[in-house]
């Protein structure tokens, strides 16, 4: 299911991205898609010692579309312990996905 879909940005990728959240493991991951092609898989927590999964679909998503922005804007797909802090900061639950779409 793709839950999160993004249209061409200005000044930035011309492609269409989705991301899409997964089961991995005992949690989450997510994939980025760029017209339709997985440009990546993720899935375990990035910038964090060792191999766990995303606790949440909610968490996975809200990772995952902050890293589908930087692409889209022409940035590095980088995520910092920084970043991960603020992110995972707040837990909306698994079924509120609105206020996680990117903003035009």
């Amino acid at each position: 299911m793709v839950v999160a879909v993004g249209a061409p940005s200005e000044g930035g990728s011309s492609a269409r991205w989705a991301v899409v959240p997964f089961p991995s493991g005992t949690g989450w991951g997510y994939a980025i898609l760029a017209d339709g092609r997985t440009l990546i898989r993720q899935p375990h927590v990035p910038a964090v010692e060792g191999l766990r999964p995303f606790a949440s679909r909610a968490e996975a998503l809200r990772v995952g579309i902050h890293v589908q922005a930087r692409l889209a804007a022409g940035r590095a797909p980088t995520v910092s312990r920084a970043d991960l802090d603020s992110l995972l900061a707040r837990s909306p639950s698994d079924d509120a996905t609105s206020d996680l779409l990117p903003t035009p």
